[in-house]
């Protein structure tokens, strides 16, 4: 199954999403509070970062999750806010695992600056690696970003953990976000990626 839906990525969305992108330029007026949006099956999105460019697609939603598939075989569960945990993974760079979030502190919805919110959040893998941890996210302020996708008006949403800090602008008009940026707090590793399409499903 996973690499019927993958094939179908790559063979027919892929191609379409590069060359047609949801392009939707920021119109620089304040933000208003963004409420949660809604969950699209179908909806696609392309990414980039400084080694290869890639698909994700959402498969599949219930009340409290979402899962999504990549071109590069990885399929993900999370909860409906991009910026949660991952409850579920398989196949991805990072290998295979599962785990829990709950938040436990604050409100996510409406997004606004002054946000603040806490995660719960445990994990094993496949190397037989387990962690128990708090992330503990705050919207930062907005930011107008630029991303070959288009330039869009984004709250910033800052989450940390023991290890990393990881930054997410968020776009209301898309509903999504359009680059995410990854950073230990020790200084050893760094990773950033960016929106190059967004098609959403109707």
């Amino acid at each position: 199954m996973l690499r019927i839906c993958t094939a179908l990525i790559v063979s027919i969305l892929l191609p379409a999403a590069i060359a047609a992108p949801t392009v939707l330029a920021a119109e620089g007026k304040p933000l208003k509070p963004m409420a949660k949006p809604a969950i699209k099956l179908g909806t696609t999105k392309v990414w980039r970062d400084n080694r290869s460019q890639w698909m994700v697609m959402t498969m599949s939603a219930d009340e409290r999750t979402v899962s999504y598939a990549t071109t590069g075989g990885c399929r993900f569960t999370q909860g409906h806010e991009e910026f949660s945990p991952w409850l579920k993974w398989e196949g991805c760079f990072f290998g295979t695992g599962e785990g829990t979030a709950k938040l436990i502190e604050g409100k996510i919805w409406p997004l606004q600056t002054g946000t603040r919110f806490v995660w719960r959040f445990t994990g094993n893998n496949q190397k037989g690696q387990s962690w128990d941890d708090k992330m503990e996210c705050t919207v930062k302020g907005t930011a107008r970003i630029a991303v070959p996708a288009g330039e869009f008006d984004t709250y910033q949403v800052v989450c940390e953990d023991r290890w990393n800090e990881r930054t997410w602008y968020v776009a209301p008009k898309l509903g999504t976000t359009v680059k995410f940026s990854r950073a230990r707090h020790d200084g050893s590793r760094s990773y950033a990626r960016e929106m190059v399409s967004f098609v959403s499903a109707e």
